[in-house]
């Protein structure tokens, strides 16, 4: 199994997700969301990165 920054498709996953990420800490630190509304979006991103992570390894995604 190759690296997961070999990958283009996690890698684009990783890059998409963090800019999801990035902006919501910007929206956070500027006011425009509170903190738990804050806390609550930066899980779901995370949670979706994992997510994809998981279905990208999944044996019958990657069939040979």
């Amino acid at each position: 199994m190759k690296p997961w920054y070999k990958s283009k498709t996690k890698l684009g996953v990783f890059i998409g997700g963090l800019g999801a990420i990035f902006t919501t800490i910007g929206a956070w630190t500027q006011g425009s969301i509170d903190v738990s509304a804050a806390i609550t979006a930066l899980m779901t991103e995370i949670g979706v990165i994992l997510a994809l992570f998981g279905v990208r390894d999944m044996p019958f995604v990657n069939k040979k």
